[in-house]
């Protein structure tokens, strides 16, 4: 189930935004055994207003390639996220043949994929990418995708599940560690990382728990250190997808498809149809939309507002909540510290 990070906050993320990019939640707290919010709204104090920040000139790159944020300092950076994986899954591969189960190290291979880049590259559409693909990821690209979702956990027996999630409490004679193998290798890396103390708006006591019944390793995604900062990742969108500005430079580019006798309000209503995900391959169809949509985001500088929008948006959230992203910084140095220690064979077991 999908936690609704920002409720009150963000609006809904389009779901052919998430299709398209590579969802950073599962890049940042894939580490984290990630439980599930009710997904209700429900009143909270305190929540921010966010006034339209000043844009003087719109940039124009014709891709993220090459793109900055300021929230990724905020982040793990793939290489670091792939030693964290690597570290914790050995970790947990030590703790399970203690007892006597076998638990592959690189069962998580890490990503290649950078949150901040993956909720920019959606904004940009090649002209010579749409003439030969469409909307349709590219064979490079669906291997980049394929490779960061890589399933973690090998195929277990009942009882090396139990001794991995911590439903068991002992296993051959001895006790299984709080929280499982899992909870054991996930809380070594994150020895010394000070819990990041979030704004009150965002706290509501259902989501800072698992679900009933859930196994002693899970806990609530608002626990990992990267739960604030994607937050903020996926508000600064959002508030940029609705901005004045944006809705302005929509309509620029919704009467631009017109001429060519598309009929579309805003290009986040084309990445939504679902005609581009019905076959494999793509449309004659597809390929000729997609390539008027690209030459009409270009004339509207649809890609470059939106990422201005949003380096603005960020750098106000970041502003307002310097103290508590602070400590996610200090987090993510611990984590890579203990997780560095470990693979060099220096860390306590």
């Amino acid at each position: 189930m999908r936690s609704d990070l920002m409720s009150g906050l963000r609006l809904a993320t389009p779901p052919s935004l998430a299709s398209l990019a590579m969802s950073a939640a599962a890049l940042v707290l894939g580490l984290a055994a990630a439980g599930c919010s009710s997904g209700t709204d429900e009143p909270r104090s305190a929540r921010p207003t966010f006034s339209p920040p000043p844009i003087t000139a719109t940039p124009t790159p014709q891709s993220a390639d090459g793109l900055a944020l300021p929230l990724e300092a905020y982040f793990l950076t793939p290489d670091q996220n792939r030693t964290v994986a690597r570290a914790q899954n050995m970790l947990i591969s030590d703790c399970m043949r203690r007892f006597g189960f076998s638990y592959p190290v690189n069962a998580s291979g890490g990503s290649d994929l950078s949150p901040v880049k993956e909720a920019l590259r959606p904004l940009f559409l090649a002209e010579s990418k749409a003439a030969r693909w469409g909307y349709h990821a590219t064979p490079e690209r669906l291997a980049q995708i394929n490779k960061g979702q890589e399933t973690a956990a090998p195929k277990l027996s009942p009882a090396a599940q139990a001794v991995l999630r911590g439903t068991a409490k002992s296993h051959g004679g001895q006790d299984v560690p709080k929280g499982g193998c899992f909870g054991h290798g996930r809380d070594s890396i994150e020895a010394g990382a000070a819990k990041v103390k979030l704004p009150p708006w965002m706290k509501r006591a259902d989501e800072d728990k698992p679900p009933a019944g859930a196994a002693p390793a899970m806990r609530s995604a608002r626990a990992a250190p990267g739960y604030l900062p994607q937050s903020m990742l996926n508000g600064a969108f959002d508030l940029a997808l609705a901005d004045p500005r944006t809705k302005q430079a929509d309509a620029g580019w919704s009467a631009c498809m017109k001429q060519s006798g598309y009929n579309y309000a805003s290009v986040d209503a084309i990445l939504r149809d679902g005609r581009w995900a019905v076959s494999d391959a793509p449309t004659a169809s597809e390929i000729a939309t997609a390539v008027t949509d690209a030459r009409c985001r270009v004339k509207v500088k649809y890609g470059g507002l939106m990422y201005a929008l949003q380096l603005g948006y960020q750098k106000t959230m970041i502003d307002m909540y310097a103290d508590s992203l602070n400590q996610v910084k200090q987090a993510n140095e611990a984590m890579v510290r203990n997780a560095t220690k470990v693979l060099s064979g220096n860390a306590a077991d």
